[in-house]
């Protein structure tokens, strides 16, 4: 970064920029005052009215200068929390740093019909450094109650040019206005990134003149303006990945400058330039010097195995046994599969490399796959940003077919990698071919079923046999909770259904990578009597207490991670001295495709009602436009499983 201070000192003569700020439009009224709760959002703590920002290139200093402004209502007690504004600033030295300048604020309140303003003091901002490079500005806004609106301004200024300030359109309170300015010099060429679903009300794009000099001669510049209305709270629900992938926001990365003398420095690498420097710059890398030196590692059941597949399942399960996963995630500097082999212990790098050699070595070929985990956020696709990057797991070709393999967890089965790692695609390296993006996807559905029959006697007494099947994805957490401890398991089972009496309770599964984890026990509950009529409800243990989907719009897609399967078969055997009067109606509802689906039907023969029930989601990611439906979905789910009832009568 230093060759970019002074190329930016060579560049830069001279730049003007002018505020796009209008300060009228930041005023408040009685109006705002009054206003109590925002229409389309009633559960909103607090409303953003107004906020603008605006960076430049400083004229005099060649430093950015972004000039925020904001207007922010705070309805109740738990919107408090936007009464103080943190600002992070990085600090590369102690002369070269980034700071806040003319920080400004005034608090409103109605007091007894009248606008009461109370500014900002000085001890209301505090400094804290978080670490060596980063510091904390914390601005706390004075005799903040329900009702406030708070106008506040500030200037941040960075001497890092490379590091464009971007701009958050969405936050998890609704906004009424956002807009966005950059004023860029036509020498330097950013990668402007937009993320998020949120349209544009307004984008203009335009040239400047004359906004600058460089080498003696005038230059323009780049002028952006970006405007979005009434944009919606960011509401984190259950089923995403991290919600930095999803805010509406622009970012930018410098990719080229250009002097007028001719000279050019590139700064986004090409992905052939990125593989070449992790091949020859990273201790991964070096890592591929390392490939034969770890020939006597293996017994030589393993390695005489002729059945290649058998021999990988065998070397994978080698390395979970032996090898403990220190939770880093290291994966291009700091690894180093020597060291692993002798402490026993390593980071993410240093146990699937070392499974990539134990592999490569026994004739099965192997590549490693970088990618970002899902709540590291998407990995850029447009152009390299090797920093996106935080995993690593091994992709194996044995007998025309792909097997996806991470040792870092001893209950992941063969061809399976940890759910932190389903985040739709990683970069393959390929250090002769040149590397490539893979989709990362799980064929397989996992499952959760519930198989079992029930008895009721003469006395209303409800007794039977389950058998609980779970596989992949539902079966990893259930094997390490058991395994680690067992006695604590089998309670928290029992408590979890409190009003249920289970018994004779046994998990049949005994190896800890299998892909699935099976339990039987028997039951014994009292049915409900009101009357002369017997409630049954033989859905005994739930799928899911609540419906997940609570929003009124989801913005963001519905992201499983993997395709799954619930399914009940339940068959309930009915004492002859009972009338079956009612039986629960048939329900069947399917997205369009078949991309999911629920059906649920109970049908009696004699003194026999059998249930079935199937939810299954063929997709690992449903975009934004299906919530509805699996809103709807999911609401029958857990109306189904409170409300399935059964009424018998006692016969005379």
């Amino acid at each position: 970064m230093k060759y970019l201070s002074l190329l930016i000192l060579f560049f830069f003569a001279s730049a003007n920029s002018q505020s796009n700020f209008n300060s009228e439009s930041f005023s408040v009224t009685k109006d705002d005052l009054e206003l109590n709760i925002y229409a389309k959002d009633s559960t909103a703590n607090a409303l953003v009215i107004r906020e603008i920002g605006s960076t430049h290139l400083n004229s005099r200093t060649y430093n950015l200068e972004t000039e925020v402004e904001k207007k922010i209502k705070i309805f109740n007690k738990n919107g408090f929390d936007h009464a103080e504004v943190f600002i992070t600033l990085f600090k590369e030295s102690k002369r070269k740093k980034e700071s806040v300048e003319s920080i400004k604020a005034t608090v409103y309140n109605l007091e007894n019909g009248t606008i009461e303003k109370t500014k900002l003091k000085k001890i209301s901002v505090f400094e804290e450094a978080v670490s060596d490079n980063l510091i904390s500005v914390k601005i706390v806004f004075p005799k903040v109650k329900e009702g406030s609106v708070i106008v506040y301004s500030y200037t941040k200024v960075s001497p890092f040019f490379y590091k464009y300030k971007g701009w958050n359109f969405q936050d998890d309170i609704p906004k009424l206005y956002s807009e966005y300015n950059a004023s860029i010099p036509a020498i330097l060429e950013y990668h402007a990134k937009l993320v998020g679903d949120l349209k544009f009300t307004t984008k203009e794009l335009s040239i400047k003149k004359y906004c600058f000099r460089a080498s003696g001669s005038d230059g323009n510049c780049n002028v952006s303006k970006y405007v979005i209305k009434d944009i919606s709270a960011f509401i984190e629900e259950d089923f995403m990945t991290t919600k930095d992938n999803y805010l509406a926001r622009i970012e930018y990365e410098l990719k080229t400058i250009r002097g007028y003398n001719g000279r050019t420095k590139h700064l986004t690498k090409t992905w052939k330039n990125v593989d070449r420097k992790i091949l020859t710059e990273t201790s991964l890398g070096n890592e591929f010097i390392r490939v034969n030196q770890f020939e006597n590692l293996l017994s030589k059941k393993i390695t005489s195995e002729t059945n290649n597949l058998e021999k990988a399942k065998m070397i994978l399960r080698y390395v979970q046994e032996n090898y403990i996963w220190n939770g880093n995630d290291l994966i291009l500097n700091g690894v180093s599969t020597k060291n692993l082999v002798e402490k026993k212990t390593g980071n993410v790098g240093d146990i699937n490399m070392l499974l990539h050699h134990l592999l490569g070595n026994n004739d099965i070929p192997v590549k490693p796959i970088i990618l970002s985990t899902r709540d590291n956020g998407f990995a850029t696709v447009l152009y390299p940003v090797i920093s996106d990057f935080n995993y690593l797991i091994i992709k194996a070709e044995i007998d025309g077919k792909t097997y996806l393999l991470d040792a870092t967890d001893e209950y992941l089965s063969f061809g399976e990698i940890p759910f932190r790692c389903l985040n739709h695609y990683g970069r393959v390296l390929d250090f002769v071919n040149g590397s490539d993006w893979y989709e990362i996807g799980i064929n397989e559905a996992s499952l959760v079923e519930y198989s079992y029959i029930l008895n009721i006697d003469t006395d209303q007494n409800m007794t039977g046999n389950v058998d609980f099947n779970a596989s992949r994805y539902h079966a990893l957490s259930l094997k390490e909770d058991y395994f680690e401890k067992e006695e604590q398991f089998i309670e928290d089972f029992k408590n979890e259904y409190d009003d249920i009496e289970i018994s004779n309770f046994k998990v049949t599964t005994t190896d800890k990578a299998s892909t699935k984890f099976l339990i039987n026990f028997d039951v014994n509950k009292t049915t409900e009597a009101i009357g002369n009529s017997i409630y049954v409800n033989p859905i005994l243990f739930q799928f899911f207490k609540k419906n997940p989907f609570k929003l009124q719009e989801r913005t963001y897609p519905i992201d499983f991670g993997f395709k799954d399967t619930y399914i009940y078969k339940i068959k309930i055997k009915i004492d002859k001295s009972y009338n079956i009067i009612e039986i629960p109606e048939t329900v069947n509802l399917i997205l369009p495709n078949k991309d999911a689906s629920l059906m649920f039907t109970a049908q009696k023969k004699n003194n026999q009602v059998s249930l079935y029930f199937k939810l299954s989601f063929k997709k690992p990611l449903y975009e934004s436009l299906y919530y509805e439906a699996l809103k709807k979905i999911m609401s029958t789910v857990v109306d189904l499983q409170n409300n399935s009832l059964i009424v018998l009568e006692k016969k005379e």
